[in-house]
């Protein structure tokens, strides 16, 4: 999970990867020089400008995360401690052993969430954070009690249900395999999975847009927008990027952003290669490459490109 957090394309996900390296500062030697180039991103009178030293930094402190003495080997005779979390995108969770007084990690574990999982409700994607966990986990906690720190009373609520049904009946018969103390923990608290479970969310604008590129349909759609706004609702200039009001279904953990940047033909290319070939997408097939393209842009024939691309 550490090794494909994705390479931070704006404040809020640098601020949020920080957020985790943080968490285990102590353990990493030279933190704060380390980290230098990426901290100095977030003065506000620094302009956002990623080059060659954030990489480089970014690279050397995720491989100090996932290295002794940040993970260290289990020990049988101690307690385990699991923390999950879970957003509208992913599932996040460590695991890890206090000692000496301090928690360290023991293994990291995301992924992000199947179509239908989007679908779940807040309280069914904490309890599935928390299966996910259990069963990643499975080596080291079959047969001990563990503490489960979540920021939702998941899995109380699945096991005050009086005639649990479908996937909630499977999902609580697993449960039923494992000695679990939960704790709730607010996701400020539970800095680690909750950046984790995040951190499948806005990582497709790595790839920028030229608001001039020669694309005629392009340019004539931005200057008739300009000129008669009433004429086209659905559209907008923004930042002199051309922007379309695309319909979003409605999640029950929150309201995914309708308004997507309209991309002009030059800059196709180099966003559907960035939301497929890039390292950090893993190769997605057609289906997830057309649903990362959607959450952040927009242009005729979207779809249908994608197809082709993934099938060349």
């Amino acid at each position: 999970a550490i090794v494909e957090f994705p390479r931070p394309s704006n404040l809020k996900q640098l601020r949020r990867y920080l957020g985790v390296a943080s968490w285990y500062r102590r353990f990493v030697p030279n933190f704060s020089s380390l980290t230098a180039p990426l901290t100095q991103l977030l003065k506000k009178s620094q302009k956002w400008e990623w080059g060659p030293k954030q990489d480089q930094a970014f690279a050397e402190l995720k491989e100090r995360l996932i290295t002794a003495p940040i993970l260290t080997c289990p020990d049988f005779s101690r307690p385990f401690i699991i923390r999950t979390d879970a957003s509208s995108t992913g599932l996040g969770c460590v695991l890890c052993q206090e000692v000496e007084g301090i928690e360290k990690p023991l293994a990291y574990a995301s992924r992000s969430l199947s179509r239908n999982e989007k679908n779940f409700s807040a309280s069914e994607l904490e309890c599935l954070a928390v299966l996910f966990a259990v069963e990643k986990f499975r080596p080291y906690i079959e047969g001990t009690s563990v503490t489960v720190v979540t920021d939702h009373a998941s899995l109380v609520w699945l096991r005050n249900l009086k005639d649990p049904h479908g996937r909630l009946a499977r999902w609580a018969l697993k449960m039923q395999q494992y000695d679990l103390n939960i704790i709730h923990r607010p996701g400020k608290s539970n800095v680690v999975a909750d950046a984790l479970s995040r951190a499948y969310e806005d990582t497709t604008l790595v790839a920028t847009v030229n608001p001039h590129a020669s694309d005629s349909w392009y340019q004539k759609m931005k200057v008739e927008v300009a000129a008669n706004a009433r004429k086209y609702p659905l559209w907008m200039i923004s930042d002199g990027k051309l922007l379309k009001k695309v319909m979003v279904r409605r999640h029950l953990i929150g309201i995914e952003n309708p308004w997507k940047v309209v991309v002009p033909k030059p800059d196709r290319l180099q966003i559907l290669q960035r939301c497929h070939d890039d390292p950090l997408s893993s190769h997605f097939g057609s289906f997830k490459t057309i649903s990362r393209l959607k959450e952040q842009y927009y242009w005729p024939g979207m779809a249908q490109d994608a197809i082709k691309y993934v099938s060349r």
